[in-house]
């Protein structure tokens, strides 16, 4: 049995979470043995039930940020040395600062990285954020088996020097999928657009707003906003329309999803997400910016994705009239199987699992 030893800061609710959890629960339970180890308390909105529902191992060092500092590495040791994992895999800065020191313990060390960091980092914390994705590239430069979540996250890391191997994240399509009934829930004005994530700079939701305000003048429909964040306050008071809706963090996202007719981002930089390929696992059609991860997608499904500039209103209105002639041209379906042959949560994990076998020298 291949002992896989997962290494995270917390099992927090949030996109990165969510892949780890669709990576272990498709290992093969005959070769594969996987245990989680956070090292931080949870916070309130975590997944750690969904995680020990099915089964997976969840340990915590249980340390603050600061305590981290001084104690997270010895602690780390002194498990190590319990269970003699075969493989640790890790995600996050600290988690893949951690791992550069137990080469001792464990020489089969991968790393994912989620995110192009001087652009994420930078958008969320400044000039510190700055510093941070300088650092966690240094840490991706001196491990040898570096995965990015998305093959043009791979091409763009290369070019900073870091040589990684493109596994595109995927969706649980048992549970992200088309539901008829669902749709005919919501008595709201169609068509049904919906954008997910977190309100912050880097969505560039405010280009959204400041066209649908102009939209709804003479289109019908109605935009609803999945997500919390630093500028949800901001976006609400900026909406004048009433078809404009903010319905904060919602508990269960695909009853929304399966309840829209378009999904859409304006994103300004992003790895992979999770949400747009959610969308497109519930039979939408998805209106993105043209930035490379969802060229990515575009690439894969051409027909069902239709890429605007975020800085030309004329080619975000010309590409919404044809993802709404879309809709009447494809079923919900037929989109969702086409999402399910490219971006499943199974043919990623199984890229994963080939992967383990490789550097274990046993494929």
């Amino acid at each position: 049995m291949i002992k896989v030893l997962y290494i995270v800061s917390t099992l927090r609710r949030r996109g990165p979470t969510f892949q780890l959890l669709n990576i272990i629960k498709n290992l093969d339970s005959n070769i594969f043995d996987a245990t989680v180890l956070t090292l931080s308390p949870e916070y309130k909105e975590t997944c750690i039930e969904e995680y020990k529902k099915i089964g997976i191992k969840c340990i915590s060092l249980n340390l603050g940020r600061i305590e981290g500092i001084f104690f997270a590495l010895p602690k780390l040791i002194r498990y190590l040395k319990k269970i003699k994992p075969n493989i640790i895999h890790s995600q996050g800065i600290r988690s893949d600062l951690l791992s550069l020191f137990v080469d001792n313990y464990c020489h089969n060390r991968v790393i994912t990285l989620r995110n192009f960091a001087l652009e994420d980092y930078k958008d969320l914390y400044g000039i510190i954020g700055v510093l941070m994705a300088k650092l966690h590239w240094f840490i991706a430069r001196r491990n040898n088996n570096v995965v990015a979540c998305s093959e043009k996250l791979s091409e763009r890391l290369d070019k900073q020097g870091i040589k990684s191997i493109g596994i595109s994240n995927g969706i649980d399509v048992t549970k992200f999928k088309p539901n008829v009934d669902n749709y005919r829930k919501f008595n709201f004005v169609r068509p049904l657009f919906i954008v997910s994530g977190h309100l912050i700079n880097r969505k560039n939701n405010l280009c959204l707003v400041e066209f649908f305000n102009k939209y709804f003048d003479s289109n019908k429909g109605t935009l609803f906003f999945i997500g919390n964040g630093e500028e949800k306050e901001y976006l609400e008071n900026l909406a004048n329309k009433t078809n404009i809706q903010f319905l904060g963090r919602v508990t269960n996202p695909v009853f929304y999803l399966q309840q829209a007719d378009v999904i859409i981002s304006a994103s300004k930089s992003e790895g992979l997400p999770n949400s747009i390929l959610e969308g497109l696992s519930c039979g939408l059609p998805a209106l993105l910016s043209n930035i490379t991860s969802h060229l990515e997608i575009k690439e894969k499904m051409p027909d069902e994705v239709f890429l605007f500039d975020i800085n030309s209103e004329n080619d975000l209105s010309e590409k919404l009239s044809q993802a709404l002639e879309f809709l009447g041209k494809t079923s919900k379906k037929e989109v969702s199987d086409k999402l399910r042959d490219n971006f499943s949560a199974e043919i990623m994990s199984k890229k994963y699992q080939s992967l383990y076998l490789k550097i274990l020298g046993r494929k």
